[in-house]
């Protein structure tokens, strides 16, 4: 071959791959523009897989594992790669840092009842609240004794008062501001630690006559009523002697009451409209808006009732139990004479 047809042959030769570059760059060119996409953050990724592939993928039901719209992120991986050197793929646990700020109140924190005493036997009078009693067994003494509706517990557990016994176990009442009434009752339910009275001629008695009972000496009886924990009272004699010559006036002057009907029109209380601040009735634990619906299970609805069912009953009963309706929930107010 002579050299005019090496010339010629590497001239086509030549020509042929400078075409062929000229179409490859040409091609990417035309295809780089649609394998690039726009991110949120206005940056521009480029798209490995083929668009119609990705486009037919995403209208299947096939879920890929992998990002093929954004490619590598720089925030996540390539920074936890390389600026944090962290190469186990597993982020760092999140630091806590110390707070200033106060300690959140749960609020105060009271000594259990069952950590105190325990319930031995309980004895319910569903006609007299003061004819209730119950034995119990102070923890860790050994010696039971006998309490009553409106009797405090021996020190250092003073903090507590009976406020009723019933067939459910014994309501106490504490001296703690906040603190609301809690029950305590028998370990076991049966005949043998629940007694009722049945009534005239048929009450139970229990034996042990010598258990003690917790009693207040004579001379701790307060001139003016006590009052020994929440809606627990312990009448004072000079207020009961005031009660007792002057409840007229207190009626007229320190007290305005009104019949309460209920949803029906029916008689069901007597309202305290009014009440003078620092009156004996205050005192006493009454609050205007009170509606009176009953004195030791008696229902009565007028001023008149009242009266006449306490100057009737004053030498039967030794503990008032009286039902109160307070913003729209009943409440039951004890006031106890142990001297009667």
């Amino acid at each position: 071959m002579d050299v005019a047809s090496i010339k010629s042959t590497s001239w086509i030769i030549s020509v042929a791959l400078g075409l062929g570059l000229g179409y490859t760059v040409y091609d990417y060119v035309e295809r780089d523009g649609s394998r690039r996409v726009t991110n949120e953050d206005g940056l521009e990724s480029l798209v490995v897989v083929d668009p119609e592939y990705v486009r037919a993928v995403l209208e299947s039901d096939v879920r890929l594992d992998v990002d093929v719209k954004h490619g590598l992120s720089y925030k996540d991986e390539l920074q936890r790669t390389f600026l944090r050197m962290n190469w186990t793929g597993y982020e760092a646990p999140v630091v806590v840092k110390p707070t200033t700020e106060e300690p959140i109140d749960t609020g105060p924190r009271y000594k259990p009842l069952d950590t105190v005493l325990r319930v031995l036997m309980l004895a319910v009078d569903s006609l007299d609240p003061g004819g209730s009693f119950a034995f119990v067994l102070l923890i860790p003494e050994a010696e039971p004794f006998e309490l009553r509706v409106g009797d405090t517990l021996p020190k250092p557990n003073d903090f507590a008062v009976v406020h009723a016994i019933k067939k459910a176990g014994i309501e106490f009442a504490f001296k703690q501001e906040g603190r609301p009434n809690e029950s305590l009752a028998p370990m076991s339910m049966d005949d043998g630690n629940l007694i009722t009275k049945l009534g005239d001629g048929g009450a139970r008695t229990a034996q042990g006559d010598n258990i003690p009972r917790v009693k207040r000496k004579p001379s701790e009886r307060p001139s003016q009523t006590e009052e020994l924990g929440n809606n627990v009272f312990l009448l004072g004699t000079e207020d009961l002697d005031y009660f007792g010559k002057n409840y007229a006036a207190i009626l007229t002057d320190e007290v305005q009451t009104a019949t309460h009907y209920d949803e029906n029109g029916k008689r069901a209380g007597i309202e305290i409209k009014s009440i003078a601040s620092g009156s004996v009735a205050s005192r006493h634990g009454a609050q205007a808006g009170d509606v009176l619906i009953s004195i030791n299970g008696q229902a009565v609805s007028s001023e008149h009732e009242a009266i006449n069912f306490v100057k009737n009953n004053q030498d039967q009963y030794s503990v008032w139990e009286v039902v109160v309706e307070r913003l729209g929930r009943r409440e039951t107010i004890v006031y106890t004479d142990p001297n009667n």
